[in-house]
């Protein structure tokens, strides 16, 4: 019986001897799977992984084009300061300071620019005032060498507009009639201060007058309405004397 409790107590202590050994590799195994589990977490996500895991690690990519530069790091866990002393570490691949800052640059902003159409000239009065339809009547034409505007609508078919105007001897008058309606029927006539019809130099132009005066004196533009337009009877007058 003696030899019997001998070996059993022998086992048992071989036993225990073995399971104080095994006990520190478990421990160390499972923290190993500990570690490799939250790697394995932190390193999941779109078919991307930064290893969290690396202390200090880091690298710079620069890209530059035209007057930019652009510097990076990836996957860097370690940046920071740390002092103490007289001594400073900095942690990461970027030192405070390092960082070049290019001047200020303006800021372009898009302007639409929108066109602004031309003032619309003012055409003057060719001093048409009623009762100016004889040739006693005549108003003076003070618009001479610009166009002006006279007007028939208050008028009846056949009536005229008549003008006077001053000529030295020699003095050529060109007489241009324009901007009536086309379905009316304007003519252009000229006389001296006789009320003799004057021959136009033109030809049979009834809308273009040229004359070449003989003598000075006085003489008479007749705007002539042969036809009345059923719209605003209107026109425009421009003499010119040479």
């Amino acid at each position: 019986m003696g030899m019997i409790n001998r070996n059993a107590r022998s086992a048992i202590e071989a036993r225990l001897i073995a399971i104080k050994r095994i006990g520190p590799l478990k421990l160390a195994l499972g923290a190993v799977a500990l570690l490799m589990v939250s790697s394995v977490l932190a390193q999941s996500g779109g078919g991307y992984a930064l290893d969290p895991w690396v202390v200090a690690d880091g690298g710079a990519v620069s890209s530059s084009g035209g007057a930019y530069s652009l510097g990076s790091t990836a996957g860097q866990t370690g940046a920071g300061t740390v002092s103490g002393g007289g001594y400073t570490l900095y942690g990461g691949f970027w030192k405070p300071g390092t960082v070049l800052q290019g001047p200020p640059l303006p800021i372009l902003l898009p302007a639409i620019m929108r066109s602004v159409p031309p003032p619309t000239p003012v055409i003057p009065s060719c001093n048409d005032q009623e009762n100016n339809d004889l040739p006693q009547d005549a108003k003076p034409l003070t618009t001479i060498g610009t166009t002006c505007s006279g007007s028939l609508q208050d008028d009846p078919e056949g009536e005229d507009d008549w003008y006077s105007i001053n000529l030295a001897a020699a003095q050529t008058i060109t007489i241009d009639l324009a901007g009536f309606p086309t379905d009316a029927d304007y003519r252009l006539a000229l006389y001296n201060s006789k009320n003799a019809a004057l021959p136009n130099a033109s030809g049979a132009d009834k809308h273009h007058f040229v004359y070449r005066a003989t003598a000075a004196g006085r003489y008479l533009i007749r705007i002539y309405m042969a036809h009345k337009s059923t719209s605003t009877n209107s026109y425009y007058l421009r003499a010119v004397i040479s």
